[in-house]
């Protein structure tokens, strides 16, 4: 549910996912899969405890019935029964159950971190595109700012005889034209920030920090060998496969014997005859050896072989999905990383060119279609580093996603 508050909250990277963890519903029900999951693991422990159970009964005929001459039942009849039972032998099906159990606890367990993965790297997306989002339109706004100027300053110029009507007027066209993109900017902004708000569960959520560049060092040998080892999903389906390999136990059990033993305490009154309370107790061992159930134990365990077969197969086939996932986010940051130091250099000469156009504008040595060229490249200029340092951000955290987690 999202928190509402009348004014902007802005968060760190560290506090938006932490919110996001706090306040997702799918990382919620992930959580109480865990737990059931848990709680179904004690229960199958309970499998290989003896187990007690009570009876009592209260007997009254609607008149007496004569047990021999000169005897009849009395009023009430009371019974009283205490039962123990404890199996012996089940064929393995008892460790098997409780086995799988514990694998479904550690398949929940695992489902919970790769959504907490998916949920952190969507927190991430958002985050830095929100603050790109705004930084483009600090960019376009110093852009504007800079054309209102140059247009007094070629009003001025045309006043004086020294510009044509056509530079003011390509002058005012430019400001003109960047107008609807710092509309369509501040819409972007204001989209990001609420997707950032239902990430977060807190309305008028906003980004706080910059967009800058940290260059962070992967090895993708080292990259490939975590992702086998840490990836969550991949876990999983390894899991399933283990879950399939006590599933043959399992169903092997039903065609082996099954021995319990039991106690049976009884109470009675009256007791043999007499109007007095007595006791009574009897132990037993119980053999059950299955002879024939139509060949379903042997289809079961087929059945069971196949679906580890398939579990094995899916697991090859979905860590070679994985192996693709991390070399696509490593050369992804690769290429961004390339991509900053080129653009670095290109913002440099362009904000140096900007600053000589401004001086050799107002000295009358280049024209007003030079100038606005120049002022345009280093808005573009800046605009593509900025997005470069976001696409890096992204594609590192993309990796770290791939290779499961921190």
């Amino acid at each position: 549910m999202i928190s509402y508050t009348a004014h902007a909250v802005e968060l760190t990277l560290e506090e938006a996912l932490a919110s996001a963890l706090e306040n997702n519903q799918e990382i919620r029900i992930a959580q109480s899969k865990v737990e059931a999951a848990g709680k179904e693991k004690i229960s199958s422990m309970g499998n290989f405890l003896p187990t007690l159970s009570a009876a009592g009964t209260l007997m009254r005929p609607d008149q007496p019935q004569e047990m021999f001459p000169g005897a009849y039942t009395p009023d009430n009849t009371y019974n009283l029964t205490a039962t123990a039972q404890l199996p012996l032998f089940t064929g393995g099906r008892n460790i098997s159950l409780m086995k799988n159990a514990s694998l479904q606890k550690k398949i929940a367990e695992a489902n919970l971190l790769n959504e907490e993965n998916k949920l952190r790297q969507r927190v991430l997306e958002t985050f830095y595109r929100t603050l790109l989002s705004e930084k483009i339109l600090n960019i376009q706004q110093e852009s504007e700012k800079r054309l209102r100027n140059h247009y007094k300053q070629a009003e001025i110029l045309y006043k004086n005889g020294l510009a044509s009507r056509f530079d003011l007027l390509r002058a005012e066209v430019q400001l003109s034209n960047l107008a609807p993109l710092i509309l369509q900017s501040k819409n972007a902004v204001h989209s990001a920030r609420a997707n950032l708000a239902l990430l977060t569960g807190i309305k008028g959520a906003k980004p706080s920090g910059q967009l800058d560049y940290v260059k962070t060092d992967f090895n993708l040998e080292d990259s490939f060998k975590k992702a086998l080892e840490n990836r969550p999903d991949l876990q999983s389906i390894e899991l399933t496969s283990k879950m399939a390999k006590t599933a043959i136990t399992l169903t092997r059990s039903q065609g082996l014997p099954y021995l319990a033993a039991a106690y049976n305490l009884r109470y009675d009154h009256p007791y043999q005859g007499k109007d007095e309370w007595g006791d009574s107790w009897v132990a037993s061992l119980t053999l059950n050896i299955p002879i024939f159930r139509g060949f379903s134990t042997l289809s079961d365990t087929s059945q069971a072989r196949a679906q580890q077969k398939q579990a094995l197969l899916s697991y090859d086939l979905y860590a070679q999905v994985v192996m693709l996932e991390v070399e696509t986010a490593y050369y992804s940051l690769v290429e961004e990383e390339g991509k900053i130091e080129a653009l670095r250099k290109t913002l440099s000469q362009a904000k140096e060119a900007l600053s000589i156009a401004q001086t050799h504008y107002k000295n009358g040595l280049i024209s007003n279609l030079e100038f606005m060229d120049t002022d345009l490249s280093f808005m573009q200029a800046q605009v593509s580093l900025m997005t470069a340092y976001t696409e890096y951000k992204i594609a590192a955290g993309r990796l770290i996603t791939a290779v499961g987690g921190d």
